[in-house]
């Protein structure tokens, strides 16, 4: 989709309302929006940066918060606190290493000096003291501070300038660095609708032709394709105000949401966007006039994540399924756990560390190894559709315009996925987390999974603007941002770790009813359960009563309940779990049941004909039908005829089974033709259809035969059901004439 604005601004001061197109789209899948607007070098796309921060040893004094180059705001109180443990020892000034006894007083200083002294009530050996401070007593051109911390074992407060009591120890310094840069500010106002229209499956295009200046003849264009149907659809504006970080604000303000920016073309004064669904649009776009945001040495942009706290604690050697690693999913993962998760449950570096078994190569399996392998399934099933597209698109743009998103994603939205290759897509790939920036020497902070725990380094080159190749890789571009399209949420992967995967990498299957043993006297039964899941989610369940197989779908909370038709007598069962793999085909994922010999005994007359179908195609509507030498035709609607022949099932979301069923107590017409047919009534929009039709004659006795019939249907019409109806929706499958016994 495109926008266009006409080639003119309007000033406004600092505080100045602004206008906002609002762009209501019902459902705009995988669509391209592209804005177009007044555009220059002075527009506030500030450039990306990064610092690494020392990692101290420990100390017997220490400033645990906040850390070293730390960005605050100085207008604000800050809360320092400081740590002390006399376990530790310390060094006195005749170069020996002693430990303290106790502490009984603790020093904070400012920039060298002594601004706050806690006096403990009783003193300690080990504690945290809180100090909350501000920074009024500074030069208002400080551009950073100084902290320090100081114990004493005694201490007697002085009455005099002269200091009476010596430090027993002091911590390393911290030093934090004042905030320049503001976020800009945008408060909606009110939405007022303009113009409205009905935009089809071939595009269209809608412009506002009424409002002010600076929305008025903005045309919003729809590609072929980006709506599924004729939707409404309309634009607008809001009359919000924009408070920029700098200068004066000029401009429009377009309003998108839960987008991924794909390119910026500046002659053309173009933005294009591509959603993922639909949804209302946030994105601010401010023209800077005057004093453009220029970042400083010390502008530093910091998420706080670390990858010794919030990393994976696994190297990324990848599985069984996954043999070229898993970086994808374990950086997205470990994103979105900080983000979500970590203020709840703690730090994600030392958990779920309980190992499992190990696999083909003999490695442990460890819970943060299954996390990993279900992560980068998820998210892989997007890739062809969705993230490679994105890597593409941002591949084509300038390295500066690439640096300048990532900084900018960094600062609004926390750590940002970075894609790692080679032009032209060849070669291997490699994802990465930038959780750190900072401008004095153009470094980027990211987490490789490749290093667990360590901090590793992307370097943008400020002169040349371009980035330096990071572990051979030339290609730098951010991957996604905002809210990630994956298979399987993150929060089911984290609960089901969080039940530290039922004790196995391997799928747990639980029968709640029938139980293993049990005897029933109805012929179908609804066999029902639940599977945890390991490494694979599965997504697909088979079970096999002797040579007869029976799917069903296995949602996210694993549950089943799907129908299964018995022989008289003993039936083993015996049962096959399947996932997806990072492509999205169906793999085979090993579970409990496999050596288990689980049986129900059914206890019920004999049938003399049994007729069972099935079919391979997921969301896919096929039908059995058994006419009757009188004429009577069982199906959907009218499952029993007057003789006692029963459909016990319409089923209609795939796979089957359906039975139709003639028992022994049941009124038989013999050597007179049975006819069994199928008819595709609905594929759902997913295809062909593999089907099995399995004919069973005179159950339990010594004239037992089963016939067995394979095809495929490739049309389905739901307006030709009738029975006696005929066309390529239809197959005959067989004419069935019983014969009494000699």
């Amino acid at each position: 989709m495109q926008t266009h604005q006409p080639d003119k601004v309007a000033t406004r001061k600092r505080r100045a309302t602004i206008f906002s197109i609002i762009v209501i789209l019902i459902m705009l899948l995988g669509t391209v929006i592209t804005l177009t607007r007044p555009f220059s070098s002075t527009n506030a796309m500030a450039a990306l940066m990064t610092a690494n921060t020392a990692v101290n040893q420990k100390q017997a004094v220490e400033i645990t918060s906040p850390q070293d180059q730390s960005l605050v705001d100085r207008q604000q109180k800050l809360n320092v606190i400081v740590h002390f443990d006399t376990a530790i020892k310390v060094t006195d000034s005749n170069g020996k290493t002693h430990y303290l006894d106790s502490i009984a007083a603790v020093e904070l200083l400012l920039n060298g000096k002594s601004i706050v002294v806690n006096q403990l009530k009783l003193p300690q050996k080990v504690g945290d003291v809180t100090f909350t401070i501000g920074f009024d007593s500074l030069p208002q051109d400080a551009t950073q501070a100084q902290l320090q911390a100081q114990v004493y074992h005694v201490y007697t407060p002085s009455q005099s300038a002269t200091k009476t009591n010596t430090p027993d120890a002091a911590s390393s310094i911290v030093t934090v660095i004042f905030q320049t840069d503001h976020p800009v500010v945008f408060t909606a106002g009110q939405e007022i609708q303009v113009n409205t229209a009905s935009i089809g499956q071939t595009g269209g295009s809608i412009t506002l032709t009424a409002g002010p200046d600076s929305v008025k003849g903005i045309r919003v264009d729809f590609p072929a394709g980006a709506l599924p149907q004729t939707t409404t659809v309309s634009v607008g504006y809001n009359t919000g105000s924009v408070v920029p970080n700098e200068g004066t604000y000029a401009g429009v303000a377009f309003t998108l949401d839960t987008v991924q920016l794909t390119s910026i073309d500046t002659n053309a004064r173009t933005f294009s966007f591509q959603t993922f669904h639909a949804s209302w649009y946030t994105w601010i776009l401010s023209l800077i006039i005057g004093t453009a945001y220029a970042p400083g040495p010390n502008d530093l942009i910091d998420t706080h994540f670390l990858p010794s706290d919030d990393g994976f604690q696994i190297v990324n050697y990848g599985s069984d399924y996954n043999r070229e690693g898993e970086c994808f999913g374990m950086t997205s993962f470990a994103s979105w756990y900080f983000q979500n998760t970590k203020a709840r449950e703690g730090k994600f570096y030392p958990k779920y560390m309980s190992q499992f078994g190990t696999d083909s190569f003999g490695r442990p399996i460890t819970g943060q190894n299954i996390i990993a392998t279900r992560a980068f399934t998820s998210i892989g099933q997007y890739w062809s559709t969705y993230y490679h597209n994105i890597v593409d698109q941002q591949e084509a743009m300038s390295q500066d315009v690439r640096y300048a998103l990532i900084r900018t994603d960094l600062k609004n939205s926390g750590p940002v996925l970075i894609y790692l290759g080679h032009p032209g897509g060849t070669g291997s790939a490699h994802s990465v987390l930038a959780y750190k920036l900072f401008n004095l020497d153009g470094s980027i902070s990211i987490y490789d999974p490749n290093h667990p725990g360590q901090v590793n380094t992307i370097t943008y080159d400020t002169s040349s603007k371009t980035f330096d190749a990071y572990a051979g890789y030339d290609v730098i571009t951010e991957d996604a941002q905002g809210s990630l399209p994956v298979a399987e949420p993150y929060q089911h992967i984290l609960d089901d770790a969080d039940a530290n995967f039922h004790g196995s990498n391997t799928a747990q299957i639980t029968i709640t009813t029938p139980t293993n043993g049990a005897t029933v006297s109805a012929r179908t039964v609804q066999l029902q359960g639940t599977i945890n899941s390991g490494q694979v989610l599965v997504t697909k369940l088979t079970v096999f009563v002797g040579s007869t197989q029976y799917m069903a779908n296995i949602g996210i909370d694993g549950n089943f309940d799907t129908p299964i038709n018995l022989d008289r007598g003993a039936n083993h069962l015996t049962f096959k779990t399947q996932g997806n793999d990072a492509t999205g085909q169906l793999i085979f994922a090993p579970n409990n049941m496999s050596a288990t010999d689980f049986v129900i005994n059914l206890n019920a007359p004999q049938s003399v004909m049994l007729v069972t179908l099935t079919w391979d195609t997921n969301d896919t509507d096929l039908d059995t039908y058994v006419t009757d030498p009188t004429g009577d035709t069982s199906w959907y609607a009218h499952k029993t005829t007057a003789d006692g022949g029963t459909l016990d099932f319409d089923v209609t979301t795939g796979y089957g089974p359906e039975h139709w069923t003639l028992l022994t107590t049941n009124t038989i017409r013999y050597s007179a033709p049975y006819i069994v047919r199928v008819h595709y009534y609905s594929d759902h929009g997913h295809g062909p259809s593999n089907y099995t039709v399995t004919i069973m004659l005179y159950e339990g006795t010594s004239r037992e035969q089963v016939y067995t019939y394979r095809g495929n249907l490739a049309v389905s019409n739901p307006s030709n059901a009738a029975p006696g109806s005929t066309g390529p929706d239809w197959v005959d499958i067989a004419s069935v004439t019983l014969q009494p016994a000699n």
